[in-house]
C-alpha cells in the first residue's frame, strides 16, 4: 500500500497542529515540517475517504490570514489540490493527471463533484498568482513542469517538489514528536484496526460498516477513556510540555481495563512489565528513547 494522507501548507505563529481548521482534515496530525519564515508542512492521516479539501483551505487560511495549499493523497495514485487566500478559494485539482478526471476515486466528500478536468497552464497561473499573494517567489517553468507531466516519482515526492517551486524555502526535517504514538502503550490506542481507537469510536459513532456488530453492544467501562485519550494524544504530538509518562499510564490503564473486558481470563501481568520497560527507557534517555520520538524512523 503507498502513501495516503493530507497535506496542509500554511504560515501560522503556532504549530500548525494547533490551528484553527486543520481540524477538518482528520485528527491523526503526524508530521509537521518547517518550510521557512514562519509557513510549515503539515501531514496527516484522515478518518474518512476525502477530506473537504476546500472547506479545510477556506478555514486555515481565515484563522491564520494567509494563503494556504492542501492536498490529499490516495495510496500513492494520485491526490487533489486546493489553493485559498483570505476570503477566495480555488477549485480542486486532480493530480495526476489535471487534464483528465480521476479514473479511480471522487476525491471529494459525498455528494459533492470531482475535480474537473483543467489546463496546465491555468493551474501554474493560479499557483503563481496564489504564491505572490503569499509573499513568496514561484518558479513558474518548473512548476509547469511539474503540473503537465502525468509520471515521474511518487506523488507525495511530487508535490513537495511543487511547494518548493511554489516558493518554499525549504523542506525541513519532520519535528520530534513529543508522545512515541508508535510505540505500546500509545499504539494500542491510536492505531489500526483492532485497536482500542477503533473499537471506540465504533462504539461512539455507530458507525454504518459494523460487520462485528460493536454497535449493538453494551458501552463498555473503557470507552469514554479511550476516545478522550486518543485526543489528548493527537493533540500533544508536537507540544513542548508533555507528561510523556503519566500518558502512558493512562494509556495502560485504558488497555488494561479493555483487556479485562474482551479477554476477562488473560493473565496482564506481561502489560505491566511491558510498561516498566517503556518507563526505564524514558528516564533513562539515550539514543534508544530517542528513536521512539523520531517520527521518520
Amino acid at each position: 500500500m503507498g502513501y495516503s494522507g493530507s497535506i496542509v501548507v500554511a504560515r501560522a505563529h503556532r504549530l500548525l497542529s494547533m490551528q484553527s481548521g486543520v481540524e477538518g482534515v482528520g485528527p491523526q496530525h503526524r508530521f509537521l515540517r518547517e518550510l521557512g519564515d514562519g509557513w510549515q508542512m503539515l501531514e496527516s492521516v484522515s478518518l474518512t475517504p476525502s477530506p473537504d479539501l476546500a472547506g479545510v483551505s477556506a478555514a486555515v487560511a481565515e484563522s491564520t490570514g494567509w494563503p494556504v495549499l492542501s492536498f490529499d493523497v490516495i495510496d500513492d495514485d494520485c491526490a487533489a489540490m486546493c489553493a485559498a487566500t483570505p476570503g477566495w478559494t480555488g477549485p480542486l485539482t486532480h493530480l495526476w493527471d489535471v487534464r483528465e478526471p480521476c479514473p479511480s476515486y471522487h476525491h471529494q466528500p459525498a455528494g459533492e463533484p470531482p475535480p474537473a478536468p483543467r489546463e496546465p497552464d491555468e493551474v501554474v497561473a493560479e499557483l503563481v498568482a496564489w504564491a505572490q499573494t503569499a509573499g513568496l517567489r514561484p518558479a513558474p517553468e518548473r512548476l509547469l513542469e511539474i503540473i503537465s507531466l502525468p509520471d515521474g516519482g511518487t506523488v507525495r515526492d511530487r508535490l513537495l517538489a511543487l511547494v518548493t517551486a511554489a516558493g518554499a524555502e525549504r523542506i525541513g526535517p519532520a519535528r520530534p514528536w513529543s508522545v512515541p504514538v508508535g510505540t505500546w502503550p500509545f499504539n494500542r490506542v491510536v492505531y489500526g484496526a483492532g485497536s482500542l481507537s477503533a473499537v471506540a469510536r465504533s462504539y461512539a459513532r455507530h458507525r454504518v460498516e459494523d460487520p462485528t456488530g460493536w454497535a449493538n453492544k453494551p458501552e463498555a467501562s473503557w470507552e469514554a477513556s479511550a476516545i478522550a485519550l486518543e485526543a489528548e494524544v493527537w493533540a500533544s504530538l508536537f507540544s513542548d510540555d508533555v507528561d510523556v509518562i503519566a500518558l502512558a499510564r493512562r494509556a495502560f490503564a485504558v488497555h488494561q481495563d479493555e483487556a479485562r473486558h474482551i479477554l476477562p481470563e488473560k493473565d496482564l501481568a506481561e502489560y505491566q512489565e511491558w510498561l516498566d520497560e517503556f518507563e526505564a527507557t524514558i528516564s533513562a534517555g539515550g539514543a534508544r528513547a530517542a528513536l521512539m520520538f523520531d517520527p521518520d524512523r
